[in-house]
């Protein structure tokens, strides 16, 4: 289940202290929603709705999503694979570094980051990375923002899976 904040119309969600809304630290009990993926709108197969303002003329630019899962043994790990599908651009964060980033431009992005191009909610990859350096014994975090490419846009996906590679 993913916790998500669909609300981003004059800002990004809050940071908590120096806390940032992607990083473990970041308290997310008050964004507004959650459920398993895929969550959107506009999709015939979307699971999780996420809301997109009161104007269909003037949707919101960016989605955020968070996720913690445990992690009890880092010394068996070598890498990770993530399985992820959007529409139309995204950054992914695992404990607030940035470890994927498609159709976004280079450098700081915010809520009203457009996507660089029209997506398609289809598209399916696959990532490996070594997370060695990013993830803690116990608690850690998965955050994604999911950009559209204009505020009329008619459609947003969003479903990530993440599988742990484990030394033999």
């Amino acid at each position: 289940s993913w916790t998500f904040y669909d609300q981003a119309a004059n800002g990004e969600p809050p940071a908590q202290g120096d806390a940032s809304w992607n990083q473990i630290a970041y308290n997310d009990s008050n964004w507004p929603g959650s459920g398993p993926g895929k969550l959107g709108y506009g999709d015939s197969d979307v699971v999780t709705t996420v809301g997109y303002g009161g104007d269909s003329s003037h949707k919101y630019i960016t989605t955020y999503f968070r996720r913690s899962f445990q992690i009890t043994d880092l010394d068996t790990i070598s890498a990770m694979m993530m399985r992820l599908r959007f529409d139309d651009a995204v950054a992914v964060y695992l404990n607030g570094t940035e470890i994927y980033r498609h159709n976004l431009p280079a450098g700081p992005i915010s809520f009203d980051t457009l996507a660089t191009s029209t997506g398609s909610e289809t598209k399916i990859y696959s990532h490996y990375f070594d997370p060695t350096d990013l993830l803690v014994s116990g608690t850690n975090v998965l955050a994604a923002e999911v950009h559209q490419r204009s505020q009329t846009s008619s459609d947003i996906a969003f479903n990530l899976d993440l599988a742990v590679i484990e030394e033999t």
